[in-house]
């Protein structure tokens, strides 16, 4: 429906007052700030997938925290290596991650356009394909040991950055809620990614306890694997928006 001349603007805009008109009238100054929109906790949980990034940060946070916690454990204790060894060692997995959150902003920007749930889900698998790698440096030496930490430590950085932060802004932009659900969207993804945090810590003792170091790192891979498919969705939206030519979702 159209607005006859007399009708009040559509869109909210914040006011600063009225005057009265050359005919004795009244009209509404308006600054041009719009109103903040708010929205229910419900509404920004219902956003067209924010649970499946969550839900993949929660397998993220899970896998990064695991190793960095328990790397030193599983040397010294496993493997065997000295406590100043296997602490010093262990840093390749931070100096990993320092290189692969700046190669994935670099893969999502300019490699795959935009387009940062792919670029997490693209270093999800290889993730899972690195602690493979790593579990099996652990038969050939101490240097295949180090450098497989480093490559681990380089792959899962990257979905960390990107699911964490960017991710859920792209999310509340393209659902059409806005910049007024960013934060509570990124509290409910960070929150889950925090929640695979302290689930680490009875996990990982328990399947390395009952079943062996082996079949952890063949759980954390699998956890990666689960990461994608729960990526996946988003991503085949945002190839049948382009299909049909309207506008992509960049995610």
């Amino acid at each position: 429906t159209g607005e006859g001349p007399g009708s009040a603007p559509t869109d909210a805009k914040s006011t600063s007052g009225s005057g009265e008109g050359a005919n004795g009238g009244t009209h509404v100054v308006t600054t041009g700030a719009p109103v903040r929109r708010t929205f229910t906790f419900w509404d920004i949980v219902r956003m067209p997938y924010l649970l499946h990034v969550a839900g993949a940060y929660f397998f993220v946070k899970l896998i990064r925290y695991t190793l960095l916690f328990w790397l030193p454990y599983f040397l010294t204790q496993h493997l065997e290596y000295e406590a100043s060894i296997a602490g010093y060692s262990s840093m390749m997995f931070d100096i990993g991650g320092i290189g692969g959150a700046i190669f994935t902003g670099y893969l999502s920007d300019h490699i795959m356009q935009g387009k940062r749930l792919q670029a997490a889900a693209t270093m999800c698998l290889a993730t899972a394909t690195a602690i493979l790698f790593f579990a099996y440096s652990t038969h050939i030496g101490f240097s295949a040991i180090c450098f497989a930490m480093l490559v681990v430590g380089f792959t899962v950085a990257g979905p960390d950055s990107v699911l964490g932060a960017a991710a859920a802004q792209d999310l509340c932009e393209k659902s059409g809620l806005g910049l007024g659900a960013l934060s509570t969207a990124a509290g409910v993804v960070n929150g889950m990614g925090s929640s695979g945090a302290v689930v680490q810590g009875y996990l990982t003792a328990s399947i390395s306890e009952a079943l062996g170091w082996d079949s952890l790192f063949g759980v954390l891979c699998v956890m990666a694997v689960v990461s994608v498919l729960l990526l996946a969705p988003p991503m085949l939206a945002d190839g049948r928006l382009r299909h049909r030519g309207g506008p992509a979702m960049n995610v």
